[in-house]
């Protein structure tokens, strides 16, 4: 339960941060456009791992008010932090093809063509 806040908790610290590296990415050379896919999957990411947060907080007050453990929450809580896993790793990957796009076969939407042909001819 305490690994579930704790995940919630630097949800909101990455969450927090997101705009100041969207400004960032855009002084590189990349437009919102090509950000917004990322942040919005960054949103879902978020509130799942807050969600799950949630639960655990919920459960552990019930638990500790009725002197019982719930027995289904191990159950929730693993499908729960497979969804976070899932939405986590999503955000990440996009969030990846806008830090390294040399790594995909076509960049990002968005990525600045001037700035693709300039690269392109340094290395040649």
């Amino acid at each position: 339960m305490i690994i579930m806040v704790v995940m919630g908790l630097m949800s909101l610290a990455a969450m927090a941060t997101g705009e100041e590296a969207e400004e960032v990415m855009e002084q590189w050379g990349m437009n919102h456009r090509a950000i917004h896919e990322h942040e919005e999957l960054a949103e879902v990411a978020h509130f799942s791992a807050l969600g799950v947060a949630v639960l655990a907080i919920v459960v552990f007050v019930i638990e500790r008010k009725k002197k019982t453990d719930i027995k289904a929450f191990p159950f929730i809580a693993i499908i729960g932090l497979i969804g976070v896993l899932v939405t986590m790793s999503i955000a990440a990957h996009e969030g990846g093809k806008l830090s390294h796009p040399e790594l995909y076969q076509t960049p990002p939407a968005g990525l600045n063509p001037e700035q693709e042909g300039e690269h392109e001819s340094d290395e040649h």
